[in-house]
């Protein structure tokens, strides 16, 4: 906590500017800055845990609900590269068992991944997450008008040694 207030010192614009956007959209300074650092002090631990297994933390979790999390966190990322940002959630899907971190870790990837291949297209870039049933599955989508996968890479792209971009 002393080192989130502390960040509110060194850099008071920032912390101004994030509090403004906390509270468009509802959210108290307090609560969304503990969200965050709660959310480093995750990334931290996945990046240290990174090369080791992890055992699975199943729980019962609405996919929708992560999703609109995951976007609400990054929201500000998007803004700022003027991404436009599509959600288009089914509210009636069944919730699932899986780990909240290890899948929100893939979808602030995914993220990244369309960030920064929208760095390359004309503003507005577009950025689309669904939520959707399939036969006996539940899927999320994530799409954007990025470039695209390069032929070359494609074989690389679940490798952890392809470098990040690439």
């Amino acid at each position: 906590m002393n080192d989130f207030i502390g960040f509110g010192s060194q850099f008071p614009g920032e912390y101004l500017k994030a509090a403004l956007i906390a509270s468009l959209f509802g959210v108290s300074v307090l609560a969304a800055g503990f969200r965050y650092l709660n959310r480093a002090t995750k990334l931290v631990s996945n990046f240290l845990s990174f090369a080791r297994e992890q055992p699975m933390h199943r729980e019962s979790l609405e996919l929708s609900a992560l999703v609109r999390r995951v976007a609400d966190l990054r929201r500000p990322d998007l803004e700022s590269s003027r991404v436009e940002l599509e959600l288009q959630l089914d509210p009636e899907l069944p919730a699932i068992q899986a780990d909240p971190d290890q899948l929100q870790q893939v979808l602030m990837n995914l993220m990244n991944n369309a960030l920064q291949a929208l760095a390359e297209v004309p503003r507005p870039g577009r950025l689309k997450i669904s939520t959707q049933r399939a036969e006996n599955a539940i899927r999320i989508q994530v799409e954007d008008n990025g470039p695209g996968v390069p032929p070359g890479a494609v074989p690389h792209i679940l490798s952890r040694s392809s470098p990040p971009g690439r």
